[in-house]
């Protein structure tokens, strides 16, 4: 097994700590594309569905919003896109770090501290919350490529296939 190191000065402490290269730092961009309203605290991830219709947002608020974007695809976002929130998905027990679209966009799978839901895009009701295997914070969720179900990971440094 071979070790990489990046060298990188940040500013995040505590569990989070290393997860900003300062190098890369001042070659991100610094526009602000759209302010997300109904979130009442800062937005912690975002991930479009496949067809590019909806956008969903985590957020430190403790929930998650599918957006109807109304763009046909996610490059055409721009910064006057009229977003509105499809579903606001709030049963979340602490902030949701982390989503993934299901292959068809059918389901949005989200995680809060360790525990992972699934929710049905369509009515926007939690379909399912598996038992939480997980003994700390869930910092990864995908999907295998066939669909057939997700895997995830966390700061137990636990990779789950589910």
């Amino acid at each position: 097994m071979s070790h990489l190191n990046c060298p990188s000065e940040n500013r995040f402490k505590g569990k989070f700590k290393g997860l900003l290269d300062r190098l890369m730092e001042s070659n991100l961009p610094r526009v602000t594309t759209i302010i997300l309203l109904v979130h009442t605290d800062e937005v912690w991830n975002i991930a479009w569905s496949h067809d590019g219709l909806y956008l969903a947002s985590a957020s430190r608020d403790k929930s998650a919003i599918i957006w109807r974007t109304g763009s046909s695809a996610a490059h055409e976002a721009g910064p006057h896109q009229d977003w509105t929130p499809h579903f606001v998905l709030r049963d979340h027990p602490y902030p949701v770090a982390c989503l993934a679209w299901s292959k068809d966009d059918s389901v949005l799978l989200t995680s809060s501290d360790n525990f992972i839901k699934l929710w049905n895009t369509k009515t926007g009701a939690c379909i399912n919350t598996p038992i939480d295997e997980h003994t700390d914070m869930v910092t990864a969720l995908s999907w295998l490529p066939d669909g057939s179900g997700f895997i995830s990971g966390g700061l137990d440094r636990k990779i789950i296939h589910w």
